[in-house]
């Protein structure tokens, strides 16, 4: 009777083991950390992707690639909509974080805000915000 009652517990504990995925298995005690050569992977991945995204940026923010007027979005808690045209009439197409860096082409009179009517035309893609919510490293033109 033990003898079938031990078979039993081995044969359950075979088969709960057969059920587990491979990775779990094989984690062991998880609030160990992982080892050195794991956060050495891991750490290596990381620092190629930032160093992708800092090239990317770089290669698709480029001052003389693009054109304009340097700016940083200045609004305090929502995103800048990026609208169709210079006025709040215009469909939003787009929006930008607050800081992100923008680069004006020309600025143009639209829809008054907080007692600005200029509207900034971004260079490199479509669209115009608000000059109220962008502040520039020198003087854009007026169209």
């Amino acid at each position: 009777m033990i003898s079938r009652t031990m078979r039993h517990a081995v044969v359950a504990a075979v088969a709960t083991l057969a059920l587990l995925p491979a990775s779990a298995v094989a984690v062991g005690n998880p609030s160990q950390p992982p080892t050195r050569h794991a956060a050495r992977v891991h750490h290596a991945r990381h620092v190629r992707h930032i160093r992708h995204i800092r090239h990317i940026r770089h290669t698709t923010m480029s001052h003389s690639a693009i054109g304009g007027t340097r700016g940083r979005v200045v609004t305090r808690i929502a995103p800048l909509n990026v609208r169709s045209g210079p006025g709040t009439g215009f469909t939003v197409i787009g929006s930008l974080r607050r800081g992100a860096v923008v680069y004006a082409a020309y600025k143009k009179h639209g829809t008054w805000i907080c007692g600005n009517r200029h509207w900034y035309k971004l260079a490199g893609r479509t669209g115009y915000v608000s000059a109220r919510y962008v502040r520039v490293v020198s003087a854009v033109p007026e169209q």
